[in-house]
């Protein structure tokens, strides 16, 4: 009889698994069509303020070059703002987040690296992966750089300003406190590609303020 029970346990188990891995998973109460409606409501439809106060904020447009494989992709302009998407726990990964920003300051170099995220949102159809890496040099000096992934399968399409003799480069800092590791600025720039057909992209409407080396 004992060993009838065990079986049946057993059996019970195994069901209890097949169901979980078909339908949902076990630590999973967020159904998808939930998680793509949280997603979408955090999805940002407009550049963030310009403000000075660490806010963790990062915008700018991008205007690719007409016939470049950018802008048969996204047109004459495509919003950047940095954001992460936050995703509940599943029993195969305790976090399948991904965080907006990911800032630290070199401090050999005296340099700040601020780097915003767009993050991929498959549940709701937008793979895309977007950053912009805006490199502070102080006291006088800054480096941009575009990446643009539109999807899992596709290769990466980078852009930067280094090495591009005719590039167009303006900021601002308007705040920069070493104490509490905030920068805030304003910027813009023209930025080639790093590979065939070597095309370039606009930056413009730059804006961020941060925190760095204690952001993710």
């Amino acid at each position: 009889m004992k060993c009838d029970n065990y079986i049946l346990w057993i059996a019970a188990v195994l069901s209890l698994l097949i169901c979980f891995s078909c339908d949902q998973d076990p630590l999973t109460t967020t159904s998808p069509e939930e998680l793509a409606e949280q997603i979408r409501r955090n999805t940002p439809t407009e550049l963030p303020p310009i403000t000075t106060t660490g806010e963790n904020t990062m915008g700018a447009w991008i205007h690719p070059q007409p016939g470049s494989p950018l802008h048969d992709l996204e047109g004459d302009s495509l919003l950047f703002v940095a954001s992460g998407v936050d995703r509940p726990e599943t029993a195969l990964a305790t976090s399948l987040d991904c965080d907006a920003f990911n800032n630290f300051l070199f401090e050999s170099q005296d340099l700040i690296s601020i780097r915003g995220i767009y993050c991929q949102r498959t549940e709701i159809d937008d793979p895309r992966n977007i950053t912009v890496n805006f490199s502070y040099i102080r006291p006088d000096s800054i480096e941009l750089s575009f990446g643009y992934v539109a999807d899992r399968n596709a290769s990466s399409i980078d852009y930067w300003t280094r090495r591009f003799g005719s590039s167009q480069i303006s900021y601002a800092i308007a705040f920069d406190d070493e104490e509490s590791r905030a920068l805030s600025g304003t910027f813009l720039g023209s930025l080639i590609n790093r590979s065939p057909p070597y095309d370039t992209l606009l930056i413009t409407d730059g804006r961020f303020d941060v925190t760095y080396g204690v952001t993710p």
